[in-house]
């Protein structure tokens, strides 16, 4: 065989390893990437919920300028444009197949329910069930944000 054929296996044997050697890099960073994409995805689900949620519960309790009149005469709370922004904002962000994201929609629509019907002293049950169930949701979520940091999930 001589040098020719040594060198030409060895060339041989030097490129396949390399070429194991990068498809392992590549198939660890593509894990990595993708770990890294999912959870800044969902750390900003989750920042996004918080701000939807704090905003619909804050709009409850504001009474509007422009329906003040309204509310004194029926006694009740008029609610912005500002919390049905926020509400449907949260309703997109839900998944319907989760429990827990069903129970909060339900929630939300029952304090909605409270405030057509003038009931405002239950606001503050139905206020604490929603903020129970959304921590819950969110706790869960980032769980979620660092096994897949983690590279776990």
């Amino acid at each position: 065989m001589g040098e020719w054929g040594s060198g030409l296996i060895g060339a041989i044997i030097g490129a396949v390893i390399s070429g194991v050697l990068s498809f392992l890099v590549l198939r660890f960073n593509y894990r990595q990437l993708y770990a890294e994409i999912v959870s800044k995805s969902r750390d900003e689900w989750l920042g996004q919920m918080r701000d939807h949620l704090s905003k619909l519960l804050a709009e409850i309790r504001k009474p509007t300028i422009k329906n003040a009149d309204e509310e004194k005469a029926n006694g009740g709370i008029s609610l912005s444009n500002d919390y049905y922004n926020a509400k449907f904002q949260l309703f997109l962000r839900l998944n319907e197949k989760e429990p827990l994201h069903i129970a909060l929609k339900k929630e939300i629509e029952e304090l909605e329910g409270i405030v057509s019907s003038k009931c405002v002293d239950k606001i503050n049950d139905v206020e604490n069930r929603i903020l129970e169930i959304a921590r819950t949701v969110l706790k869960i979520e980032w769980d979620r944000v660092r096994q897949e940091a983690k590279g776990e999930k």
